[in-house]
């Protein structure tokens, strides 16, 4: 038997029933799996090869009862509140208008074994429900009322096939119907009049009525950093689903602490140049904030910002099996980054310092593959990148791979190897411009965070909390050691990792964000022989997880030698409060657990 919504079950001349929700879902619930008694016990049909002619077809007579003026459509009504008002009022026609314009819809007559489960509940019941429709508007209600009756009096307790059902619409309509019974062997939205959009202006964010209004949403945007301290603006952008080909962004503030005009902002358009979902963007994004600050002798401080515009386009691969959750794509995205600098020069004239801030332009060419698969058990992501400056070629490749336990939690496993290169001849002045662009065992601080992707509290602080924070790239070790010239365990040669974080059994009654981590790497400079560490390094402790996994902190517990004699002789007081770590990633807070939708 197939599954039937709200909680039911059916089963020829038996309908079970589990607890529902209100009295209008009882009443809907019960409809639909009586309904099956007619569409498909009596007629006979393969739920299994043609689910269509199971659910689309009582589906079809849901609707009608609906339309009837039943309770169902009259309970529980009510004014909705700010969430309701901008969720879409009818769930089926805006998942079904998403896999349409996403292209990862499957036709009406695809078997239940090889349907999506979103396509199953999506097509096989909304979508054939609406091709009913348009058959009885193609036939007229009368005629095709004759139809149904007839082929249920020619096929009650028999095996009709799709092109039984066709044959009786065409002896009894008379009518030739092989472009509507075509219309379920092929993708896409049935046919129906064109609605012209309206631009409407709304607060926040809406799903509703995205097919009449195309929408521009307000809200208000706010960030904060040590140098610009809080800050307060205006987020305008028109981001909804079915997603427009023309997507913009745009979170102009006010920063109070520097009084400049920060923001962020991102342009994209994209479309589908196959049938399978292939699909192409082009972006341009930017942004600007300050990230470090300068007092003179006089106390004077200034405020120094970066600006970076990022073009790119990305192009994802089609995934020809709807069954898989594998995703690929390729991207290219060029960093073009200008940051004020801090620049000293002796007037031995005047015997005085001459201080001023000019201004370093810098680029960065990046291509990166990723492959992931979002699955529930046993997710795994693979990433290789290459990243180019005027000077040097960065390759790296990184592995996550989750191992789901019996019960709950499980054990991800994270492997990254990288390979650096200088272009041109090697220098102690090419060594020095390049710093930020080398391989870091630990996880990079905000300065190392080269094409400035990820948000730090303070990008350039080397004291107190915000000089604690690294973020997710490279060996991702959780110990930091940047007070010293030259990072333990920073390479422009070779460097590689492999990182263990895995969940606590549970043994108290409640879930705690609690986790164990250990990080084993090597890189070029621990195989030299004269080498100051050995050539493996490792650090283990606890991490815990905050916010949905947007805050996470670091723990180290156990660490190399070389970590121990590096505290010692930096922090001797308050140790193991200078030894944590911790990471803020923004990208970790998914929209698509609030609507599934945001995964297609």
């Amino acid at each position: 038997a197939e599954m039937g919504f709200s909680g039911g079950m059916e089963y020829p001349t038996i309908t079970s029933i589990s607890p529902v929700q209100s009295e209008a879902n009882l009443e809907s619930t019960i409809e639909h799996e009586v309904g099956h008694n007619w569409n498909y016990a009596i007629i006979a049909t393969n739920e299994r090869a043609y689910p269509w002619m199971d659910e689309g077809i009582n589906t079809f007579y849901d609707d009608r009862y609906y339309s009837s003026g039943s309770n169902i459509t009259k309970a529980n009504v009510k004014k909705p509140g700010f969430i309701e008002s901008r969720m879409p009022a009818d769930i089926e026609q805006y998942d079904a208008a998403n896999l349409y314009a996403t292209q990862k819809d499957q036709p009406i007559s695809t078997a239940s074994e090889n349907f999506s489960e979103i396509n199953y509940n999506t097509i096989a019941y909304y979508k054939a429900g609406e091709w009913m429709q348009l058959l009885e508007n193609t036939l007229g209600k009368k005629m095709f009322d004759s139809c149904m009756q007839q082929f249920f009096q020619r096929w009650q307790f028999k095996h009709p096939y799709p092109e039984d059902f066709k044959k009786v619409v065409e002896d009894v309509s008379g009518k030739n119907v092989d472009s509507a019974f075509e219309l379920l062997n092929v993708k896409g939205s049935l046919p129906q009049k064109p609605v012209k959009k309206d631009t409407k202006l709304k607060a926040f964010f809406s799903f509703n009525n995205t097919d009449k209004h195309r929408y521009i949403f307000v809200a208000p945007a706010i960030g904060a950093n040590v140098y610009d301290k809080f800050m307060l603006g205006v987020l305008i952008h028109n981001y909804t689903l079915p997603a427009e080909k023309f997507q913009f962004l745009l979170a102009p503030m006010y920063a109070t602490g520097s009084g400049h005009l920060n923001g962020l902002g991102r342009l994209s358009y994209h479309w589908y140049p196959g049938k399978n979902g292939e699909k192409m963007e082009l972006i341009l994004a930017g942004e600007t904030f300050s990230d470090n600050e300068f007092t003179d002798s006089v106390n004077k401080k200034t405020i120094l910002r970066f600006i970076k515009i990022a073009p790119s386009v990305k192009y994802t691969f089609a995934n020809k099996d709807p069954l898989s959750h594998v995703t690929k794509f390729l991207q290219w995205k060029t960093f073009f980054i200008n940051q004020q600098q801090l620049l000293f020069k002796r007037d031995t004239i005047n015997q005085k310092n001459d201080i001023s801030f000019p201004t370093a332009s810098t680029y960065i060419n990046q291509l990166k593959f990723v492959v992931e698969n979002n699955r529930t058990l046993y997710p795994y992501n693979y990433q290789l990148q290459a990243d180019q400056g005027s000077d040097f070629l960065r390759f790296a490749f990184t592995a996550n791979y989750y191992l789901n336990y019996a019960k709950s939690g499980g054990l991800n496993i994270r492997f990254f190897a990288g390979k650096f290169f200088y272009l041109g001849e090697e220098t102690f002045l090419k060594q020095y411009e390049t710093d930020a662009y080398h391989l870091n065992l630990s996880g990079p601080n905000g300065k190392e965070d080269y094409t400035y992707s990820d948000y730090f509290i303070g990008r350039n602080e080397f004291t107190g909390l915000p000089s604690q924070q690294i973020m997710n790239r490279d060996g991702f070790f959780k110990v930091r050691t940047d007070l010293l010239n030259d990072k333990i365990g920073k390479s422009d040669d070779w460097l590689m990792a492999i990182n263990f974080t895995t969940d606590i059994p549970k043994v108290l009654p409640f879930k705690i964000p609690l986790r164990v981590f250990l990080d084993v790497g090597t890189y070029a400079d621990s195989w030299e022989t004269n080498a100051t560490t050995g050539r493996i390094v490792y650090d283990a402790g606890l991490q815990l997880s905050l916010f949905k996994e947007v805050v996470k902190v670091y723990i180290p517990i156990f660490y190399s030698k070389v970590y121990r004699d590096y505290f010692k002789s930096t922090a001797p007081e308050n140790t193991f409060i200078k030894t944590i770590s911790f990471s803020i990633d923004i990208q970790n807070f998914k929209l698509k657990s609030i609507l599934p939708q945001l995964a297609l």
